[in-house]
């Protein structure tokens, strides 16, 4: 890492689905992954990523469990999984991560996301560990301006104009805006 860090890196959260088979696998679970297209029986690992202008690394990932499976102690033993492993949201692992990386002494300047870790806690680990952060969020994501609380479709209209306006069209309930902060 250290022939990567020219002072000014950043830390990237995605999460990756594997199809699996069984649910005989570890954490694997009918959920939604892109890299099967869809919702399917998968494992899905949330990622954090280093990168600056001469490369990046894998520097950390967590297995996502879903709420189901994190619950079910039968399935839990016979797999191996301990006992202090639970269930947290993609946002939450994300967050536990940027933790770890900061007790390590990595140093970074930001934290990128898609609409997946746009989460408070998320949000507050960043602030913490003095990351900016620029993260996705939802077209019904709310933002408070002086005068109200609006959605971002009510924030930023422009953002539904298409191709070449800047913004990424919205095709549906996905991301196309980002909030940033520092």
């Amino acid at each position: 890492m250290d022939l990567l860090d020219d002072g000014d890196g950043i830390l990237i959260a995605d999460e990756t689905g594997d199809a699996m088979s069984s649910t005989d696998a570890v954490a694997a679970a009918r959920q939604y992954s892109g890299s099967v297209g869809g919702v399917d029986l998968c494992q899905v690992a949330v990622h954090l990523t280093f990168a600056t202008s001469a490369g990046h690394c894998l520097i950390d990932r967590r297995l996502y469990f879903t709420k189901e499976w994190a619950g079910h102690e039968e399935r839990r033993e016979l797999t191996g999984v301990p006992d202090g492993l639970c269930f947290a949201t993609k946002p939450q692992l994300a967050a536990h991560m940027l933790r770890a990386v900061g007790r390590q002494g990595i140093s970074a300047s930001f934290f990128l996301g898609d609409e997946v870790y746009d989460g408070r806690e998320l949000r507050t680990a960043c602030r913490e560990l003095g990351l900016g952060y620029v993260v996705g969020v939802r077209s019904n994501h709310q933002v408070t301006t002086p005068a109200a609380k609006l959605s971002v479709t009510e924030v930023a209209p422009g953002c539904r104009s298409g191709p070449g306006s800047g913004c990424q069209p919205a095709r549906d309930k996905k991301a196309y805006a980002t909030t940033t902060g520092r």
